[in-house]
């Protein structure tokens, strides 16, 4: 970023915020964009360090480390850089226990269950809670890797 300019072309010295309408914070004396995850470099059109993970081996803007939401950021957004694995393996716990705790005629209690017979039902809320909470993260994201 060499200057920010308003309609008039006049160049602007102070500005009132200091974040873009991501949320990330630019700091203008060093030229660069803080972006949770990344610096990045706009006078280089690209970061300063390589993304940590390939979320997509199928999709080849992924394998370009340096990279921001696929080389399509008016579309994409990567709020803080980094992909809530936990919140998907929090949601499959959570499902399964309502799919054990169905499959028990509502028996809330998972040391009373009976698991020889209900497999199918724990693992099938597991799936579903983990698929909805991917989904979920993908669409607030704006980030469809499917």
């Amino acid at each position: 970023m060499l200057s920010i300019t308003d309609g008039n072309g006049n160049k602007l010295e102070n500005l009132l915020l200091d974040r873009d309408y991501t949320g990330h914070e630019h700091l203008a004396s060093v030229g660069l964009i803080h972006m949770n995850g990344r610096l990045y470099a706009p006078a280089l059109h690209r970061f300063l360090q390589p993304d940590n993970f390939v979320q997509d081996p199928f999709n080849t803007q992924n394998f370009n480390r340096y990279g921001y939401c696929l080389n399509n950021p008016l579309v994409y957004v990567d709020e803080n850089g980094e992909f809530l694995w936990w919140v998907v393996g929090a949601a499959a716990l959570i499902g399964a226990y309502t799919g054990g705790t169905i499959a028990n005629n509502g028996e809330a209690n998972p040391i009373k269950w009976n698991y020889s017979d209900n497999w199918g039902y724990i693992l099938g809320g597991a799936a579903i809670g983990a698929l909805s909470a991917f989904c979920s993260f993908c669409y607030r994201t704006r980030i469809f890797i499917f």
